[in-house]
């Protein structure tokens, strides 16, 4: 049997064209930043990609002492990235007033929330975030956006079972939601075919016209793991680990008998001794020390 797994990410055209970008060489590691807005990258020295690497500042409009250059998309997968959220911020820009969706570029991922319905619990948002999704055995190294469904809680409102059905946790009648995945799944379709006017006008900086953002997720291809095996004494397996235990004895023994130490309370002093006892299998006192902090016991 084959299995599928529908990732939550909307791929791009594999026929991107180049990009332009302005580009400044960095002299050291510890230069402070020359302008807002710029970011460092790794770049090669000339238009041909070459073994010489430098890092650059990188900046998509021009700037003084910044020289215009031409990258392609696999250049460098982090840059492109980048790229691609600031299109995607310009395309939001454009199509949407600003109240109706967020930007975060602040901290180590860039991504952006475009709200889809408001309660007064909080608002459902469509999350959006550029990604590389790198060549592997199932994968063919595509650029694109990965795309989720997010309730985000209003300031100073307490939790509740509401917002438990509103994040998709509870279904309409507060119970556990069995089609959460479904039901997760239909909000983002709903959401990207909402905000197709912008998906539609991304374009990257010094290319004409604009990129074409897939409707429907990347497919790949799975596996199944295998069942779980625990391996006990004399090379014996079993699928439980308890029952293998008790079957055929540990995989190695201890050279020492182990000792357990569980804490109590002062007040739990008598419960505890009695609880040691009973570890033991033994109604005298047997070898145990109690303390304020815990009792030691010797499993031998």
């Amino acid at each position: 049997m084959k299995y599928e797994i529908h990732l939550n990410f909307l791929p791009l055209d594999n026929s991107l064209a180049d990009f332009t970008v302005y580009r400044k060489k960095r002299p050291t590691g510890q230069e402070h930043r020359p302008h807002e807005g710029v970011r460092s990258y790794s770049l090669p020295d000339h238009l041909k990609e070459t073994e010489d690497w430098s890092s650059y500042w990188v900046s998509i409009d021009e700037k003084p002492d910044f020289e215009k250059f031409q990258v392609s998309t696999k250049t460098n997968p982090y840059l492109t990235c980048w790229i691609l959220f600031w299109a995607l911020k310009k395309a939001a820009a454009e199509h949407l007033e600003f109240k109706q969706y967020r930007v975060f570029d602040k901290g180590f991922i860039n991504e952006m929330s475009f709200i889809q319905r408001e309660h007064k619990e909080g608002a459902e948002e469509l999350i959006v975030q550029p990604y590389h999704l790198r060549s592997t055995l199932r994968s063919t190294g595509q650029f694109g956006y990965l795309v989720d469904f997010h309730f985000r809680l209003q300031a100073d409102v307490p939790f509740s079972r509401r917002i438990q059905q509103l994040s998709l946790s509870l279904d309409g009648k507060y119970r556990r939601n069995l089609d959460y995945y479904a039901d997760r799944f239909t909000k983002i379709r709903e959401s990207v075919q909402k905000l197709h006017n912008v998906f539609g006008a991304i374009r990257l900086p010094g290319t004409p016209n604009a990129i074409q953002v897939a409707k429907n997720f990347t497919i790949l291809p799975a596996d199944r793991l295998s069942t779980k095996v625990y391996q006990f004494g004399r090379n014996h397996e079993s699928k439980s680990q308890f029952t293998g235990l008790l079957n055929y004895g540990p995989l190695g023994g201890l050279e020492n008998p182990p000792t357990l130490l569980f804490m109590f309370r002062e007040e739990d002093r008598l419960a505890a001794r009695r609880l040691a006892m009973s570890l033991r299998g033994s109604k005298s006192s047997g070898r145990f020390s109690v303390s304020v902090q815990g009792v030691a016991l010797p499993l031998s």
